[in-house]
């Protein structure tokens, strides 16, 4: 099969455990992309955490932001597609959090908001790189329009606030664990796999002919929906075991690995 689209999650997969990008994975992905294999970074990520990647922005081509509520074309960018919450939705979201005292990061228009500043926010901060404004009110980003939500608690507690909260919100909202500490809120018909099914469409690519690389529960669906869906040797088993493939650890240039196997030594 000659495969004509790559996407690929940032942390975990990408990224190394220090959140660098190798010489081996970007030499990788520069071969791939003169190849003719259009290179896609697809993450949870706010383009605050994505544009200080040099690596990232030299691929020029789309990339996959807030689990893929949004598509931004790099070096440039401009903004291809963005899906808000519903209002009524997104300030529910906000109210169950509240409820339960947990830490709301919120992202809106680019730009990261939060309901308080504690040390939770400041590790959020350095983690996504953008610097959050703390609201009593939270009627400006609801009217302004919200693509992401996340609770941040202990890990116990979003192993349950998972369960609940997919009952609770039923088909009216997509949520997802991201991280051990972290329970992330989109818009329902957002996700990864759309993400990426709409820019193949857009470059007459076929499901076939795109290889997803991820580890973790938020991969899981364009894994799937991929002609090579590839689980990090760092995903958890159940990921792995819903792949067709499973390459190296983020630590062993795992990225790197399956572009040599299945892209370059098939050119």
């Amino acid at each position: 099969m000659k495969y004509k689209m790559l996407a690929v999650d940032m942390d975990g997969t990408l990224l190394t455990h220090e959140k660098i990008i190798t010489k081996r994975n970007f030499d990788a992905l520069m071969k791939a992309k003169e190849k003719g294999v259009l290179t896609v970074v697809s993450t949870g990520r706010a383009v605050a955490g994505v544009d200080i990647y040099d690596e990232i922005v030299a691929l020029e081509s789309p990339v996959i932001l807030c689990n893929g509520a949004e598509i931004v074309k790099f070096p440039e960018g401009n903004l291809l597609f963005k899906q808000a919450f519903e209002r009524d939705v997104a300030e529910k979201v906000i109210s169950e959090g509240l409820k339960r005292n947990t830490t709301l990061c919120i992202w809106s228009n680019g730009k990261l908001y939060a309901n308080v500043y504690n040390d939770n926010v400041r590790i959020y901060e350095g983690y996504s790189r953008g610097r959050a404004e703390i609201l009593s009110d939270m009627t400006p980003v609801l009217d302004a329009g919200i693509t992401k939500i996340v609770w941040y608690d202990e890990p116990e507690k979003i192993t349950a606030y998972l369960s609940e909260m997919k009952s609770f919100f039923g088909n009216t909202s997509s949520c997802v664990r991201t991280a051990p500490e972290f329970l992330e809120f989109f818009d329902p018909t957002v996700s990864k796999a759309t993400a990426v099914e709409a820019i193949a469409a857009d470059y007459g690519i076929k499901n076939e002919e795109i290889i997803c690389i991820g580890d973790g529960y938020n991969d899981v669906e364009m894994i799937k929906l991929a002609g090579l869906g590839v689980a990090m040797g760092n995903a958890p088993d159940d990921v792995k075991s819903l792949a067709d493939f499973v390459t190296e650890t983020n630590a062993n240039d795992g990225v790197a690995f399956v572009i040599e196997k299945f892209i370059l030594e098939n050119a």
